[in-house]
């Protein structure tokens, strides 16, 4: 199990989408991922790619919301079971949807985030994840095919 990208993106908070993807460039020419692949490729091996989730990078909305209001809280969704609170923020935010799901969360409401915009400062920029575009809930599936 290679977890080389995830080890990147959550060990370094704030990254340029051009810094980011140098890194992982460099991580994985460093990796010698190639060559494990080629050779399991030639012992006719299945290799497949797979990730837990997707992601999308994104760019503060300007929002900085305490820990502290929230049962629940990361760059791109926020749970509480204060409706009021949540359709606050709500009304502020253009892109986003307040939901409950009474038989998954219980009486807590969830704030979902789509587009590309995560809570933080507007200078800030992240990958990210825990949102609902497509980018974050398509699972990537990768089977590699030998030549």
């Amino acid at each position: 199990v290679f977890s080389l990208i995830d080890d990147i993106t959550h060990s370094r908070r704030r990254m340029s989408k051009k810094l980011l993807l140098k890194n992982i460039k460099i991580e994985l020419e460093d990796s010698n991922l190639d060559d494990l692949i080629r050779n399991l490729l030639k012992q006719d091996f299945n290799i497949y790619f797979v990730s837990d989730h997707g992601n999308i990078f994104s760019y503060g909305n300007g929002i900085n919301v305490s820990r502290d209001l929230f049962d629940s809280k990361a760059k791109r969704y926020l749970i509480s079971n204060d409706e009021i609170l949540l359709s606050e923020i709500e009304r502020e935010i253009m892109d986003s949807l307040l939901i409950q799901f009474k038989n998954i969360i219980g009486n807590d409401f969830l704030l979902l985030l789509f587009s590309d915009v995560m809570f933080g400062s507007k200078n800030e920029s992240s990958l990210t994840h825990g949102g609902i575009s497509v980018e974050e809930v398509v699972v990537p599936f990768i089977k590699v095919i030998k030549n």
